[in-house]
């Protein structure tokens, strides 16, 4: 069975390493960006953000292109994964 970690590797998601590069949103305070109780994990505060600088800052339609807000939204969306990934290690299955 593939496990879903190198299924997105071989898709080609570069999805983050947060514990080899430091968390999401490390610099917004005491924000959690994933908090994990028992068999659940709770999700917060993820943003389009490479290292420390968000990409694409702005509404799509009024301060950014909707090429660039479907890039944000995937990048959102890359990060989302590895905070998952953060919170309960390697995935397999």
């Amino acid at each position: 069975m593939t496990s879903a970690e190198a299924l997105a590797i071989r898709v080609g998601l570069g999805i983050p390493d947060f514990d080899r590069d430091g968390r999401c949103g490390a610099d917004y305070g005491a924000m959690k960006p994933v908090h994990r109780v028992v068999g659940l994990v709770f999700l917060s505060g993820h943003v389009a953000q490479i290292g420390t600088s968000i990409i694409h800052k702005g509404r799509p339609g009024a301060d950014v292109t909707v090429d660039r807000g479907y890039a944000a939204a995937r990048r959102t969306g890359l990060n989302v994964l590895g905070g998952i990934r953060q919170a309960v290690g390697r995935w397999t299955g």
